[in-house]
């Protein structure tokens, strides 16, 4: 920014400088009033020359400052887009992650439902095989009696010892 600040300053000094001395010279000299007006004019033409000189610098720093801040403009543009971008592919990445613990969840409860499930049916069928046991157990006794029985009166020649007739199904 100083860069292009000090030939604006040596302008504007140089066209101050110039009508200083031109005024000077004028009076210092006293030419007659046509050839003096047309030096002045020379030199106010001069000093428009050097104004347009310094407006054009001027325009032409402005136009590239303007330049600049648009490329910056469309620079920032770019990268908030870019940014912008990313965040929504990061939130639709952590939506997923989401999905899939869910998912996960489910299955885990369904998974832990299942096993309640097979644990009820494993203690029904464990009650039932308890009971079929305990029959089967009293069945087998009774008819280990039964021949227990027949033994004893095949031992004692057919004596009917208890009075009962035992009879053996087998």
């Amino acid at each position: 920014m100083r860069r292009f600040q000090l030939p604006d300053l040596l302008v504007q000094l140089c066209l101050v400088l110039f009508g200083l001395l031109a005024q000077r010279l004028l009076m210092r000299i006293r030419f007659s009033g046509q050839l003096a007006l047309v030096l002045l004019l020379h030199a106010l033409t001069l000093r428009l020359e050097l104004l347009v000189l310094l407006i054009l610098s001027h325009e032409f720093l402005v136009v590239g400052r303007l330049q600049v801040l648009e490329f910056l403009v469309l620079l920032l543009d770019e990268l908030l887009a870019f940014l912008l971008v990313l965040r929504f592919l990061l939130v639709l990445v952590r939506l997923e992650d989401l999905v899939l613990g869910l998912q996960g969840l489910h299955l885990l409860d369904e998974l832990f439902r299942q096993l309640l499930c097979l644990l009820v049916v494993v203690h029904v069928l464990e009650s039932k095989l308890i009971f079929v046991l305990h029959v089967q157990l009293v069945d087998s006794s009774l008819q280990l009696l039964h021949c227990c029985v027949f033994l004893l009166e095949i031992g004692l020649g057919n004596q009917n010892l208890f009075g009962v007739s035992y009879v053996l199904s087998l």
